[in-house]
């Protein structure tokens, strides 16, 4: 039997005691005990497991899902899973209680051998299952005792919660020797409707979806109607529906493109069920739903009905649709590590857990003996003075993640194991390679990437992410951030000659402006709102045109400076932005096009009747790294050179 196998029968006597051979056999560190009170319009959500861990529910039913696979648990409920399962936990009840007990298996050297073979057949720490216990108290009573003692944090108590998981496993597998559990099957029903939420943006057969699960078309429309009192294909309208009308109130996106996005067939389907269920068609949605052009009209179309408790409006809709679409695992990430925040993982070493004081003190403290960075000049560490105090790093990090200006980084000749983001790659071949990009959140999804330094910028996450690995909060300031990283990494003599390189490229780029003509004239860098109205974003003291304004020292027209002297990006309509142009014009081009040359004010501006314009890529200028920085003068200095020749 493979080891990462959903159980959804009964264990056999051979499994069992298989399963308590590997048990016996292995080390097991705790690395976190944890307790949530959840309400039904709060929950667990895509909780991506960093370790193993067992779930025990009481207080009332609820909706529990491993890898998507939706279980339903009546009073309480017992469930395992391995490291990466994904999780969520839905209350149907008022309150529900959730402890959560997170562990680490590790296998002692002299027994690798026979325990490889064991685990060729059966993986009890990865295994997938869950059942309604016949002794729910006993299992009620370790989980909260294991959270007491866990969170008292000395380490004979914290030894004692490792007695107490001993005491639960041995239970557990008593009550699955006698066969008087429970065992959950997953839900179909769920399991259908998150299938519904997670793919309504793109054609779907009912008959198709049916066929992917081991009952009948017939018996699924059933007991899915009983449940929803609705049809699946009712229940599908809706979903598509509520995205559709999300999309048509927030964004400027074409009938058509709203219909493509949200599943439907085509323009005519989406007009067709907007009329049938909303009673307008969509551009009439779209008009009286925006703030800007909403009316006291009294067409009955549009008018609120009474509930027997007060005016009910027929337009209201659930966003949840669209963010499913285009921004469901993002969403749920945040709303997952905003749910379990002020629980975040305790670190643990191969041995007894230890405390988070010992760990922040000690970062190294999380990995074990068998997953060692393999030298000794790794493992010892230099300390560096940071705005959060002292610092203690490694002398020669290995896996380095960086979230933004990964540049600064690659700058040093470091390659980092997983990166934020990264849009519009154009000198980041590096990095091209990399896919992981953690979600600087949640501190689970850092950990299971095992980091030995972190880099970051700005302080939001710094306290999350501390007890996961050596945090580096950057510098907002070009010469201080290459400074200190150039401490960080032990290339203090390569920080200098990034800068003075850099340096010198402004120095011989000023003196070629002055050659020019051009130090004493007056640029503005501009860009397309493509909202409503077709505003002009004039970008002045933002990080993305460092280069422009504060490193070669271009000046903005005086005006502009006197009036928005602190502004990073301001928005101005496009017949008040015209006197605030210079002799000439930087335009940021983004991927949406560009409406400004259809404009009359806009072909008014002297220095575009001048042709006084440059084109710049906006993706050139997302980051404000010194690599980045290199790549942007080149191209600024270029488009002034094409300017002068003209």
């Amino acid at each position: 039997m493979s080891g990462d196998k959903e159980i959804t029968d009964h264990f056999t006597d051979e499994m069992i005691e298989l399963a308590l051979r590997i048990w016996v056999r292995s080390a097991v560190s705790l690395i976190d005990v944890r307790k949530k009170e959840l309400l039904q319009s709060k929950a667990w959500e895509n909780y991506q497991l960093p370790a193993s861990m067992f779930v025990f529910t009481q207080g009332g039913p609820a909706s529990v899902s491993l890898n998507n696979k939706p279980y339903q648990t009546g009073r309480y409920g017992l469930f395992h899973a391995g490291k990466g399962t994904v999780l969520s936990i839905t209350p149907q009840s008022k309150n529900l209680q959730a402890y959560m007990v997170l562990y680490r298996a590790e296998t002692a050297p002299f027994y690798k051998r026979e325990i490889n073979k064991m685990l060729e057949r059966l993986n009890p720490f990865t295994q997938v299952y869950g059942f309604s216990p016949e002794n729910p108290l006993f299992f009620m009573d370790r989980f909260c005792e294991m959270f007491q003692y866990w969170n008292e944090k000395s380490v004979c108590n914290q030894f004692y919660t490792k007695v107490l998981l001993y005491q639960m496993i041995h239970q557990l597998y008593m009550e699955l020797h006698k066969g008087k559990i429970l065992y959950m099957e997953p839900d179909y029903i769920e399991w259908t409707k998150s299938y519904l939420d997670q793919h309504f943006s793109v054609p779907l057969s009912i008959d198709k979806l049916a066929r992917m699960l081991p009952i009948s078309r017939s018996m699924l429309g059933k007991l899915f109607r009983k449940r929803e009192q609705k049809s699946i294909q009712e229940y599908l309208n809706e979903k598509r529906l509520n995205a559709a009308k999300a999309y048509l109130q927030n964004t400027n996106t074409t009938i058509q493109e709203v219909a493509t996005g949200c599943g439907f067939v085509d323009e005519l389907n989406l007009n067709r069920m907007f009329k049938k269920y909303i009673h307008m068609t969509p551009s009439e949605y779209r008009r009286k739903r925006n703030d800007k052009f909403t009316k006291n009209d009294i067409d009955n179309d549009y008018q609120r009905f009474y509930n027997e408790k007060e005016t009910d409006d027929l337009n209201k809709f659930d966003r949840g649709g669209a963010y499913t679409m285009f921004a469901r695992k993002k969403s749920k990430q945040l709303i997952a590590a905003a749910a379990i925040s002020l629980l975040l993982l305790s670190a643990c070493s191969s041995g007894a857990p230890a405390s988070r004081e010992e760990v922040s003190s000690s970062p190294n403290s999380q990995s074990s003996a068998s997953e060692s960075k393999g030298s000794e000049a790794a493992e010892q560490m230099r300390v560096i003075k940071t705005v959060k105090g002292d610092v203690k790093v490694p002398l020669n990090p290995q896996r380095v993640v960086v979230l933004f200006n990964i540049g600064d980084v690659l700058a040093f000749g470091i390659t980092p194991i997983a990166v934020d983001k990264f849009p519009g790659q154009v000198y980041y071949e590096e990095i091209q390679h990399i896919t992981e990009r953690p979600n600087w959140t949640e501190p689970e999804g850092m950990m299971a990437l095992d980091p030995d330094l972190i880099i970051i910028w700005g302080d939001h996450f710094y306290d999350s992410l501390k007890s996961v690995a050596p945090v580096i909060i950057a510098p907002d300031n070009l010469e201080e951030r290459i400074t200190l990283l150039g401490e960080v990494f032990g290339m203090e003599e390569k920080a200098t000659e990034l800068l003075n390189d850099y340096e010198d490229k402004l120095q011989a780029a000023s003196a070629r402006i002055r050659k020019l003509g051009l130090a004493d004239k007056t640029f503005t860098v501009v860009e397309e709102n493509f909202g409503e109205g077709g505003s002009v974003v004039m970008w002045y003291k933002s990080q993305a045109y460092n280069v422009i304004y504060s490193d070669l020292g271009l000046q903005a027209h005086p005006k502009f400076v006197e009036e928005f002297p602190d502004a990073e990006h301001p928005e101005l309509s496009m017949e008040v932005a015209g006197q605030y142009m210079g002799d000439y014009i930087f335009h940021v081009k983004s991927e949406e096009g560009d409406q400004f040359g259809k404009s009359p004010v806009w072909n008014s501006i002297p220095a575009i009747q001048n042709g006084n314009i440059m084109e710049l890529k906006s993706e050139m200028f997302y980051w404000a790294d010194i690599k980045s920085a290199n790549a942007q003068l080149e191209v600024i200095m270029q488009s002034l050179e094409d300017m002068a020749r003209r």
